[in-house]
């Protein structure tokens, strides 16, 4: 599996208050083959997160998976 190393940046929540926000973009992407427009599930737990291709099931297809992970050995930044 491949690591891409990202940044946890400050978004704003209800009523300005700083929240995290993590930002997926690039050709990376598409490599993996999600497209524009793609639905996606996102699974979690303490310090990984999972994004994985929503794959209709009236399109025929077996039931595969194209998936990203993001996974944190140090759980929202606690030391």
């Amino acid at each position: 599996m491949k690591t891409r190393n990202l940044t946890v940046y400050e978004g704003s929540g209800k009523n300005y208050a700083p929240i995290p926000k993590i930002i997926l973009q690039g050709q990376w992407i598409g490599q993996l083959g999600f497209s524009i427009g793609d639905k996606v599930k996102v699974m979690y737990q303490d310090g990984q997160i999972i994004v994985e291709k929503a794959l209709e099931a009236e399109s025929g297809q077996a039931d595969q998976r194209i998936s990203m992970v993001a996974e944190s050995d140090n759980p929202y930044g606690k030391e």
